[in-house]
């Protein structure tokens, strides 16, 4: 049985897909679309229900978005984002993961972060899985500013597509302030590692 079929049994699968290679000048963007796309469809054959394309973490597609890139404008800077999730919707639903803020002076601000998750949606994302150590952490640039970015992110998006907030999440009543705050999913990690029942656990008090 395919790792696909034992989740699809008992839930909804979703295949990330990430590049960890560098932006340079001489990269090939058409090279990198389609890798994604093979990916996509290599996933649809396995059975999955989704990918996920991950945009965070520093890895490839980040690093394209980042104001470190020469591109000044945001449409710019999406563009490489934009036709993978174009490539990728050709075979499976598309849910995208981001970073919604960087550090340092040429980083990404959250301003622009929605900006981009707009024309994400605009494109086909379904799901907006919002990056952060902890769901309740506040700006990593300004520290006044404590509002959970996802959730502040599900209230600025202006299509229909879902928010998944996560970090640190290990009881129900921090997964149900995250489904309070405006997020439609709850993302959990090593609490699963610790126990695999979590969710069934929870649902039965």
């Amino acid at each position: 049985q395919s790792v696909a079929a034992a989740i699809e049994a008992h839930s909804f699968s979703v295949l990330q897909l990430c590049h960890g290679g560098a932006f340079t000048d001489r990269l090939d963007l058409a090279g990198v679309i389609d890798e994604f796309e093979q990916g996509a469809r290599r996933a649809k054959e396995a059975g999955f229900s989704a990918v996920e394309i991950h945009g965070g973490h520093r890895y490839l597609l980040q690093q394209c978005f980042s104001r470190r890139n020469p591109n000044p404008s945001v449409a710019d800077r999406s563009r490489l984002s934009l036709a993978i999730v174009e490539a990728c919707a050709r075979h499976l639903p598309c849910w995208y993961r981001l970073d919604p803020e960087e550090q340092g002076p040429a980083g990404i601000s959250f301003v622009e972060t929605v900006e981009f998750a707009n024309r994400l949606v605009d494109s086909g994302v379904q799901v907006l899985d919002v990056s952060a150590k902890r769901y309740d952490q506040g700006s990593i640039l300004d520290s006044d500013d404590l509002r959970p970015r996802a959730a502040l992110l599900a209230a600025a998006l202006v299509g229909t597509a879902l928010v998944l907030g996560v970090g640190g999440i290990d009881t129900p009543d921090q997964a149900e302030t995250v489904l309070n705050g405006g997020c439609a999913l709850v993302g959990l990690g090593s609490v699963l590692l610790a126990n695999p029942a979590w969710p069934r656990d929870a649902r039965e008090g």
